[in-house]
């Protein structure tokens, strides 16, 4: 299964595309925004056709990888979670590091992983295996015999080119002239689109378990306390405060004091 559509940007008509999707220009570098990308990329969505849009890097002028990806995604914020993003990579030198700090910002940024869209030969000019793990390739490279009538075939044996680090191309752009439009082959179907472009759904969210309420406090049993001994009744105080039992009698009719010194007297 596979998909036929265009890229464009304003030196096209602002109209349906032809074919399957369109992919539109949308920004350069950190202060250009195609002026029809917004219009074309409309249309097209009311026309219920996919949809793509890229940013034209601009390392050249001495833009931060993070700057770019910044005003790519401030201008086209209401693009994101339903058109694949792309960065145009046209640079002919080996700065692979730039072209993965763009993409990981967008990553950041928004939840969607971007394309990268760059000529067979850079493919395979540089170490592209940091970007390849993560990012899909959108390809460029235009062998004569494919045009308008003759678009390749719907399988990836048709590609004609060694995609370097990536195990296989998202899409490949096979003509740039065929009816002034650039023609493209997407290998997948509109629910692959579709996943390409979707922001992961959020992780659920475990449900807050209820807070039970405290269990109301046992009351604490006290046992019944033992009752305070009384003196005895029939043991008066003497008035000055001595315990009467000192010169209390004995069975003898001593009193315990005498009774006490005859016992010792014995005792001796």
């Amino acid at each position: 299964m596979a998909l036929y559509g265009t890229d464009q940007s304003k030196w096209q008509s602002n109209s349906v595309t032809e074919g399957d999707f369109i992919i539109v220009k949308a920004t350069e570098g950190v202060g250009y925004v195609d002026p029809t990308c917004d219009a074309k990329y409309q249309i097209n969505k009311k026309a219920g056709k996919l949809r793509g849009f890229y940013h034209f890097a601009r390392p050249d002028l001495g833009n931060s990888a993070q700057a770019e990806a910044k005003f790519f995604v401030d201008n086209c914020k209401n693009y994101f979670g339903e058109a694949i993003p792309v960065l145009d990579w046209e640079r002919s030198v080996a700065n692979v590091g730039w072209a993965k700090a763009f993409l990981d910002e967008v990553y950041r940024l928004t939840g969607v992983r971007p394309w990268i869209y760059m000529s067979a030969s850079v493919v395979n000019g540089y170490n592209w295996s940091s970007v390849a793990s993560d990012y899909g390739l959108w390809i460029a490279g235009y062998p004569a015999k494919y045009n308008v009538k003759n678009p390749p075939k719907p399988t990836a044996k048709e590609l004609p080119y060694k995609i370097g680090k990536w195990k296989f191309a998202a899409a490949w752009q096979y003509s740039s002239s065929a009816g002034t439009l650039d023609r493209n082959i997407f290998y997948g179907d509109a629910n692959a689109w579709n996943k390409y472009a979707a922001k992961p759904a959020p992780a659920p969210v475990k449900p807050v378990e209820p807070v039970k309420p405290a269990e109301p406090a046992k009351p604490v049993v006290v046992p019944n306390p033992v009752p305070e001994e009384k003196p005895a009744t029939d043991t008066p105080t003497h008035k000055n405060g001595s315990d009467a039992s000192e010169s209390q009698s004995t069975d003898t009719g001593l009193t315990l004091e005498e009774y006490n010194n005859a016992l010792a007297k014995i005792q001796e």
